[in-house]
């Protein structure tokens, strides 16, 4: 069994987080833009070529602002808890962590756009005049 490498700047070994990133053993699996998720989207890309399933790029403008019950622009941070990770809609009343609301939003524009429709207006830049 080969051991696990160790990180040389946290002393961790493997990747756990996404903080982890940032460290240099793993720089050469790197792309250009320095971001690990590049190893994931071409391992991604490589088995659509196989045949395994189909990779959908999506735009995530807008999808964790608004709201997955009402899709009213009203999320807002919520008194009481630290950091950004819990909204509540000003509108519905309902709680959301950000992360799981953006990726319903996701699943939303991603079964639109399969099913041959345009992408939500309100998930849609502005054009600016």
């Amino acid at each position: 069994e080969q051991p696990q490498p160790t990180c040389k700047d946290c002393k961790e070994i493997g990747c756990y987080n996404k903080n982890y990133y940032k460290c240099k053993l793993f720089k050469e699996d790197k792309t250009d833009d320095g971001e690990v998720t590049g190893i994931l989207w071409r391992a991604l890309k490589k088995r659509e070529k196989e045949g395994d399933f189909f990779v959908v790029a999506i735009d995530e403008y807008m999808t964790s602002r608004i709201c997955n019950i009402c899709y009213e622009d009203s999320l807002r941070k919520v008194d009481g808890v630290k950091g950004h990770s819990v909204l509540g809609c000003q509108n519905c009343k309902t709680l959301w962590q950000r992360d799981i609301n953006a990726a319903k939003n996701m699943l939303l524009i991603s079964s639109l756009t399969w099913n041959g429709s345009d992408r939500p207006e309100i998930f849609s830049p502005k054009a600016r005049v």
